[in-house]
């Protein structure tokens, strides 16, 4: 069917027999094949139609307005049709059961969908374009035209942000090789492809570092319907994490609370588990999230009593530890990147895509993983002591007593916070869940760790002996 037939078969409605609802569905969904020129079904409790490139969402008021067209309408037996909220919301119905493909973006294949094709990747991470075809199953398109040809490298404004940010870090190649593969699995649309999906947090104390900047570049490169904006502390709102259904990526410039953090909601999010949501006066739908998490943050938050284990799993920490003199400052340089360079930034995600999909994980920088390990250490004194002062040794037998002075000198010589040191039974239990290979063991007149050692240091002054 040619563009003008389309635009003839929207101009009318179809002739109906008896004017019934599931007659009127018929036709309604008739039409609207008729006028996209494309097969319409009904997923993640919208409507959907193929536009060339990609799957998009048709407007729940514009096929409102088309069924109640048939309003007063005279049908082949003489009916006159009258259509009500209640019959039209019937009508509804009957469409969405006719068109139901639950999981039809659930098995869409991997790969980025750009304005020239389709990109695959092979099993060791090479990339092939293919055209464009409603079997890939894509709810976005790229702006970005790709050719194997280009090289990111040559982009003025994408290096100059990325050597902003990290041109002097001993790690820079790999923080940047990090900031690929993000851009990267966001373009793919699903950050559980991966074995072990994260979410990414920028952190940088001092003002200009780019964090900001970068926050921007990674959302330019998709288009602003496949990008959201919920802080950990909505996660638990049902109705923002509706936002999630199709969004291949969550761009905030907030942390959030370490209860947030810590939440078994955040886990699921970055892990891809089914979620239950739902829009106000919608019923509930339950889906898979498969957006990247990114924050920005200038601050860490604390978390008394440890940083769960789960939640360590599930983070990267870039650290921004330069500030940018004013005189290499650009304005919107992340906006402008997406804007100026979106064939340069697609080669960019490309190539990081194709690294993290052969190596099967993201790179993760010495630096990374120190911030990471500075920030358990900070919400956890228990595991920063056991780590500083203490080793495993099978016949090794500390009082339990003695164990918790010692703690209790290093905090208090280290400036712990009063609030981070916990009482000696919490203490015991922190430090037994902390390492399987410690028990607990007394006699009549102490209680002791068994397999803990003291290292030697008696003295803390604030040296460094731990």
């Amino acid at each position: 069917m040619t563009l003008s037939d389309c635009e003839q078969a929207s101009q009318k409605l179809a002739t109906l027999t008896y004017g019934t609802d599931p007659e009127i569905a018929h036709a309604v969904i008739a039409h609207l094949e008729s006028e996209h020129c494309s097969h319409i079904l009904y997923c993640d409790n919208n409507f959907h139609t193929y536009c060339g490139r990609n799957w998009r969402i048709l407007s729940e008021h514009g096929i409102r307005n088309l069924i109640y067209s048939y309003d007063r309408q005279t049908s082949t037996s003489k009916k006159l049709i009258t259509l009500t909220r209640t019959r039209c919301d019937s009508i509804l119905s009957i469409m969405r059961d006719r068109v139901r493909d639950p999981d039809f973006f659930a098995n869409s294949p991997i790969g980025i969908n750009c304005s020239n094709g389709f990109i695959t990747f092979d099993e060791s991470g090479a990339p092939q374009i293919t055209p464009h075809s409603p079997e890939h199953r894509q709810r976005f398109c790229l702006t970005g035209t790709w050719d194997p040809s280009v090289n990111w490298r040559d982009a003025e404004l994408l290096g100059r942000l990325l050597d902003g940010c990290f041109g002097i870090d001993e790690d820079c190649s790999e923080k940047i090789a990090l900031i690929g593969e993000l851009c990267g699995m966001a373009a793919l649309g699903d950050s559980t492809i991966l074995a072990n999906p994260k979410a990414f947090v920028l952190c940088g104390a001092s003002a200009a570092n780019g964090k900001s900047e970068m926050l921007a570049m990674v959302s330019g490169l998709l288009p602003e319907d496949a990008v959201c904006a919920i802080p950990p502390t909505l996660f638990g709102d049902k109705s923002m994490l509706v936002q999630l259904i199709g969004c291949s990526l969550n761009a905030c410039a907030e942390l959030g609370s370490s209860q947030a953090v810590a939440s078994d909601v955040f886990k699921s999010v970055v892990t891809g588990d089914s979620i239950t949501a739902r829009n106000l006066y919608s019923s509930a739908v339950t889906f898979r999230p498969t957006a990247v998490q990114l924050f920005a943050t200038n601050a860490l938050p604390e978390f008394r009593g440890g940083l769960d284990r789960g939640v360590q799993r599930r983070l990267i920490v870039i650290p921004f530890n330069r500030t940018i003199p004013p005189d290499e400052r650009i304005a919107r340089i992340g906006k402008r990147i997406a804007e100026e360079e979106p064939d340069a930034l697609l080669c960019f995600a490309v190539e990081g895509a194709s690294r993290a999909l052969s190596n099967g994980q993201f790179t993760e920088p010495s630096s990374t993983r120190e911030a990471l390990r500075d920030w358990i250490f900070n919400s956890d004194a228990v595991l920063a002591w056991k780590e500083s002062c203490t080793e495993f040794s099978e016949t090794a037998k500390t009082v339990k007593k003695h164990a918790y002075q010692d703690f209790t000198a290093w905090a208090e010589a280290y400036g712990i916070p009063q609030r981070h040191i916990p009482p000696s039974n919490i203490f015991t239990a922190r430090l037994l869940s902390l390492d399987s290979r410690l028990s607990s063991s007394r006699t009549s007149k102490e209680r002791f760790f068994v397999g803990l050692q003291l290292k030697t240091s008696a003295e803390y002054s604030g040296a460094e002996e731990c």
